[in-house]
């Protein structure tokens, strides 16, 4: 390729679209190909790549972001003849179509959550379209998030399907002791659904040894009042973010998702390849990366309590349920492989040098 791949976030964050860029444009630049990230907001407690860079603003939400851009990218002499710009989640999108516009860029946008575009106030799919129009390709990371696209009936962009990937895991068959230790991996925020996972530990807690929460957010402070209230501080764990998740995830017996929404499900996958049962939200895609007939997946209404806590426990009580999830969770995850993603975007990148 003889263009730039140029990934825009609006910060660094480990997990995520932000781990999956970083991801994919490691690989990228192993591989023959020249890519960087460029954060919109400042970075001051994270080492940065050669490949990373950062526009230094406070808060990716300033529309100062918008001059921020254009002076970045003109002193880099960037232009349609040798850049690809490929943004991620909804305020690059938005900070970045002005100069995509003006300079007739090549250009992605990689949808990345179900729910993007479906705020509903005057205006907002026209807004929408307006803005995705400007863009060579848009990506959906599951079925469920480009058929969402496919209703905003964009007219000039490529819309596909590119789903997501991880470097697969190696699998470890669970032999769980009288007590359950369970996980879950992700951002701490309402989307993920951890005040209703606490109420399932409450009413599990004769059952369960630990309950170990992997991630930070701006739902910390309150999920961890709503432990204290239910008087789980002896059970239920915040690690916060951290660099290797996989550790946490191997030293459990259960994954649980229970989300109200996902585009994807990354972190459920990553729990999936190691060979461990795995709950999750019955939802959009979810559904199709946990599989609806895989033997070591329960796919559970969000909300229904009663559901969610038998199921756990005829989980704890079922050790061939482990058996199943050992062989067939690890088997449904290499339809995700990180280097088919990698091809795909590698292929569309291709496709928009003609």
């Amino acid at each position: 390729m003889k263009r730039e791949i140029i990934h825009i976030l609006p910060r660094k964050i480990i997990g995520g679209a932000e781990l999956l860029t970083y991801n994919l444009v490691d690989f990228l630049n192993k591989n023959g190909f020249s890519s960087k990230i460029l954060y919109l907001k400042e970075i001051t407690d994270n080492y940065l790549e050669p490949f990373e860079f950062t526009l230094g603003m406070r808060s990716y939400k300033s529309l100062d972001c918008i001059p921020k851009l254009f002076d970045w990218f003109l002193k880099r002499g960037l232009s349609h003849a040798n850049c690809i710009i490929h943004t991620h989640l909804p305020w690059s999108l938005y900070y970045s179509v002005g100069f995509i516009k003006q300079y007739q860029l090549k250009s992605v946008h990689t949808v990345h959550n179900s729910q993007d575009f479906a705020v509903n106030f005057p205006f907002n799919r026209t807004l929408n379209r307006a803005l995705l129009n400007q863009f060579s390709a848009v990506i959906g990371i599951s079925d469920a998030v480009t058929d969402n696209i496919r209703t905003l009936e964009l007219t000039k962009p490529i819309i596909k399907t590119i789903f997501n990937g991880i470097e697969l895991s190696e699998s470890k068959k669970r032999q769980p002791g009288s007590k359950l230790k369970l996980v879950s991996v992700g951002i701490l925020k309402k989307q993920k659904g951890y005040d209703f996972a606490l109420e399932i530990i409450s009413e599990l807690r004769d059952q369960v040894e630990s309950y170990t929460i992997v991630g930070d957010g701006k739902e910390r402070i309150k999920l961890e009042k709503l432990v204290e209230k239910l008087h789980l501080s002896e059970i239920v764990h915040f690690v916060g973010s951290t660099s290797s998740p996989g550790d946490f995830i191997y030293d459990s017996d259960v994954y649980l998702q229970p989300s109200r929404w996902e585009g994807f499900g990354l972190a459920a996958l990553e729990a999936l390849s190691t060979g461990m049962p795995v709950l999750g939200s019955d939802v959009p895609g979810m559904r199709e990366v946990l599989g609806i007939d895989n033997a070591g997946v329960r796919l559970l209404q969000f909300g229904d309590l009663h559901q969610w806590v038998n199921q756990i426990k005829e989980i704890h009580g079922n050790r061939h349920i482990f058996d199943a999830a050992f062989v067939s969770n690890p088997l449904h995850a290499e339809k995700f492989n990180f280097k088919n993603m990698a091809k795909a975007y590698i292929d569309l990148y291709e496709s928009l040098e003609n």
